[in-house]
């Protein structure tokens, strides 16, 4: 009976013995495979490192290209703005000249109303042409700048979107 059992336990040893080695290469097998796997997307991961390398530093070429084309409108945008200023103010300047000129005007006529014109007809005339184009002149002055707030709205949106990139591109 003790021969049965020691012949029983030598059996079971040798099943415990084919399991472990069965398991154990049934375990590398698999793990070749993943790692296999993961070596193919390690490979190709590598591969397209260069390329991603290459269009982030394009992309950063191409904002800082948009960087230096805003700062170079907002500096065109404030010298227009300068020059439109002043020249509002050489037409408000103007417009309180003539407005001076015609309340003496008025003012002379009331006063004395002489049977002949004193002043020259044609300097009179060439006065209200200069006046009327100088109005011209204010009323293109306020639409360049109603064009120029809107370049600079937009300007100021693309600063504002290019601002809120970079730090995504850098930080990416």
């Amino acid at each position: 009976m003790i021969y049965l059992v020691i012949r029983i336990f030598v059996y079971l040893l040798f099943a415990l013995a084919l399991g472990v080695a069965a398991g154990w290469l049934w375990r590398n097998r698999e793990a070749a495979g993943h790692h296999g796997a993961l070596e193919r997307a390690l490979m190709d991961s590598r591969a397209r490192l260069p390329q991603m390398e290459t269009a982030l530093r394009a992309s950063e070429a191409r904002l800082d290209a948009v960087m230096a084309e805003l700062e170079a409108r907002e500096e065109e945008l404030a010298t227009r703005h300068e020059r439109l200023t002043a020249e509002r103010h050489r037409a408000e300047e103007l417009e309180r000249a003539c407005a001076v000129l015609e309340a003496r005007l008025e003012a002379a006529a009331v006063a004395s109303p002489p049977p002949e014109p004193q002043a020259d007809p044609g300097e009179l005339e060439r006065m209200r042409r200069a006046l009327a184009a100088e109005q011209r002149r204010v009323e293109e002055l306020g639409r360049e700048r109603e064009l120029q707030r809107g370049a600079l709205a937009a300007l100021e949106q693309q600063l504002e979107l290019a601002r809120e990139t970079r730090p995504r591109a850098a930080s990416g």
